[in-house]
This record gives structure tokens, sequence and C-alpha cells, in this order.
């Protein structure tokens, strides 16, 4: 790691391990301490260092569960190693899946009876339902930025499906969100661009009136790293505040309180250390206070060939505590945690977490990838293995009443890919994906 670091300390080491991560761009002309210094930080590091058995997290015995079951309904897919996408319209009853190694998203009804395929330019990674159709967000290419990702809306006509491009070339996006952010009663567009090294942006295109050609861009976020955003009326001022996650160049959670004329005032809600591996977050009220709580999914583990577990790998519940200030009040510890949930599922009145993990333990049997944490009230979580399911490597979570009885399932999307699969695990790997399904649903039998 310090071999690492040495890059922007004046010391290049672009090869092994570290090609492909370090910014050649970023590296100093001239080093800015000693070969001898470094050497010193590095033996600091070796020296005072925990050891790796020392660090591992004891996780709390897993109850069998009995909530949620497969439930086998569900659409007969062709197997794909990489599902981008996967999400269910309770209104319509409708499965939007997305095929990122054919690049395709697939529309389905409950019935398992294909309505719709969408062949795209690059892997389809966020859907979002609009009344009389659908808006597609394709990232561009998944493991690298070549600016060339695109949103287009999908209307049904009479004539089948009309397709409008919205947004091309935007730096490799995750995400878009419709909304009036300025109260115009015009429709504007959050794009959320991950985008690679210095390179992302986060922006709002604004909507524009029927005889305006004019189309005008905020900038929210001018530099690499947005996973996800979160719409919330925070200040109660009847308009949407924005929440964004960052990784890669920073680590934080950023809140953008929407001052309603296209200005936003930016508060930093959580920072974090440049390896802690933020993945997602979401919105819920733990506390029953009325006000929406964080919860901040932290798992991130795929810069090095050989990751080791990292103990801060996880789940944290943040408690609103008034204006802009959060406080950790829980935590759940899920080595490579990458998605969560958080939902009443049982009709308890508290909020249950649904989680999922890419980068676990490997030499667990079987590699924790699902855990269900039913809350018992007062943020004591009880969890619950998937013991009575298929094993998958779950990439994409959500959640939705597929079957219609008043109560949420959860789909979940797998990708038996090889990244972050240390060369000691490939045949343990193999083994599990060889039968392993692509997409799964689990029925939720509280009802």
């Amino acid at each position: 790691m310090m071999t690492y670091m040495g890059n922007y300390l004046g010391y290049e080491e672009t090869n092994g391990p570290f090609s492909g991560i370090v910014n050649v761009r970023l590296i100093p002309e001239q080093p800015f301490v000693s070969r001898d210094e470094v050497n010193a930080i590095l033996d600091y590091y070796v020296r005072d260092s925990r050891s790796q058995k020392e660090l591992l997290v004891k996780h709390e015995p897993r109850a069998a569960m009995h909530q949620f079951k497969p439930y086998h309904q569900t659409p007969k897919i062709t197997h794909d190693s990489f599902m981008s996408l996967v999400q269910f319209d309770d209104e319509m009853q409708l499965f939007y899946l997305g095929f990122g190694s054919q690049r395709k998203l697939e529309l389905y009804n409950t019935k398992g009876e294909e309505l719709l395929t969408v062949n795209c330019n690059s892997e389809p990674i966020h859907v979002e339902v609009i009344p009389g159709g659908f808006r597609l967000s394709e990232i561009g290419h998944f493991d690298f930025d070549n600016a060339t990702g695109s949103v287009h809306e999908y209307a049904h006509v009479e004539e089948g499906i009309s397709i409008t491009p919205l947004v091309t070339n935007y730096n490799r996006l995750v995400e878009s969100h419709g909304g009036d952010f300025d109260n115009d009663e015009n429709e504007d567009l959050l794009l959320i661009g991950f985008g690679q090294g210095e390179y992302g942006r986060v922006s709002i295109y604004w909507g524009k009136a029927d005889d305006d050609d004019s189309r005008r861009v905020s900038t929210l976020i001018d530099y690499s790293g947005a996973l996800h955003a979160e719409l919330y009326d925070f200040d109660e001022d009847d308009d949407d505040d924005i929440f964004i996650l960052t990784a890669q160049r920073r680590q934080e959670l950023l809140l953008f309180e929407n001052n309603g004329d296209r200005r936003f005032l930016s508060h930093r809600i959580v920072s974090q250390f440049a390896g802690f591996g933020f993945n997602s977050f979401a919105l819920a009220d733990f506390d029953g206070d009325g006000q929406k709580d964080l919860l901040l999914v932290n798992g991130n583990n795929m810069e090095i060939h050989n990751p080791p577990l990292r103990p801060y790998h996880g789940l944290r519940i943040l408690l609103h505590r008034g204006g802009a200030r959060f406080s950790q009040a829980a935590f759940f510890p899920l080595y490579g945690a990458i998605r969560a949930i958080p939902h009443d599922f049982d009709f308890d009145g508290d909020v249950d977490i649904a989680a999922i993990a890419f980068y676990p333990d490997w030499d667990a049997l079987p590699p924790e990838t699902f855990v269900y944490l039913e809350n018992q009230g007062e943020l004591n979580f009880r969890p619950h293995a998937l013991d009575n399911a298929p094993w998958g490597r779950w990439l994409t979570m959500n959640r939705g009443d597929v079957d219609a009885d008043g109560d949420q399932d959860i789909l979940l999307g797998a990708a038996h890919i090889q990244l972050g699969i240390a060369p000691s695990v490939k045949d343990r790997y193999a083994a599990l994906i060889e039968n392993a399904p692509s997409f799964l649903v689990l029925e939720n039998l509280a009802r």
C-alpha cells in the first residue's frame, strides 16, 4: 500500500497490482519527501499494524430464515453472468431486468411473458418508471469511463414504443432522477456520473418550456466518484433536497439543500478515510421520530488482487439529530457489503434491513452474500442467513410486491464475474457459480 501511496509522494510505481489505479498525471515531478522518509513511514505501518487475525470480526450466529423463500413464478430468463439491474413496478406488475453481459433490458409480466426487449449500447444500469413508460440510463462502460453514458425515454404509443434521447456522452452514468427542483412545473433531470480518475460529474439538466429552445445545466459535483442519490425534502420547504454519496476521490455523503432558485447549499454529512469503500446508502426513519435517518453501506474491496477482509465494512445507522447533524447509533459488520434496503418487511412497526455483499469472506462456507436483519426494537437486529435458497454473488437488489399479496418481496441480481476474486479462491469460486442463478426472487411470507 505504501508503494502505491508513494506515487503521490513522487516515487513512481505503476506496475503490478497498481496498474490501472494510479493516476500518472497526479505524480509530482519532484519527490515531496526523501526515500528514507518514505521507508520510515512504511516501517511504521508494518511494525505497528495489528495482524489480520486480530482484526477479524466474530459474526453473530445467523438464525434460520423462515420469513422468505424462493419464489418460482418468475420469468425464466437466459443465464447472464452480470445482471446490472433488477426492478419491479408494483402498479403495472412488471419486471425490469438488465442483462449487463448481453447489453439489453427486458420487460416481463408476472406470468413470465416477455413483453419488450431493449438492445442497449452499454450495460443498462438504472430504470425510473414514469407515466406511460420508463426512463433508462446506460452506464457507457461498467469497467471504465469512456464518456458514453446516456438516458433515453421509452413511451408506450399506439404504434408500439417511442424512444426519445435525453442525454448522451455523459461520464460513466449510474443513475438519473426526474424532478421539478425549481418549481417551474417543468421536469428537470438529475444525472449521477461516477466517472473515473479525475473526471466525473453530477449535474441537473433544467427542464425547458415549450417555447424555449435552450437547455441550461447546473453542476453540483465536478469530480469523480458519485455513486447514488436520494431525493427528500429535508428542510421541509416543499422542494426536493438531494443526498449524494461519493467514493473514489472522496468518501463522503453530501446534502445539497435546495434554495428553490436553482441554487443549492452544500453540507458535508459524513466524511471517511480514502479506503473506507462506500458503496450505497438509503433513507429511513429508524427511531420513529418522523425524520429520515441514514443507512450507510461500505464494502468496496476490489483495488488489489488479493484483498484482505476489512473489519470496518458493513452497515451503519446514523440517526438525525437536528439540522444537518447525524450520529452513528448502530453498526452491523458485513464483509464486502454493497447494497441494503430498509423496510418494515414483517409488519411489526419497525424498520428491518435486507443487505447483500459482493466481496465476502471467501473462506466461509458458504460465503455470506445475503443477510436479513430483523429489527427487534431499539436498533437491535437479529441476523438471518439465506440458507433455504440458492447461493449467488449478488450485485444488485430491489424490492416489490411480486405476488400481489400486500407485502414486499426481494429481487436479487447476480454478477458471477472475476472482479475481486483472489487466485487462492479461484477454484472454489468456480464451483460456487457453476449452478448459481442469475436472478432470484425471495417471496415474503409476512402476509
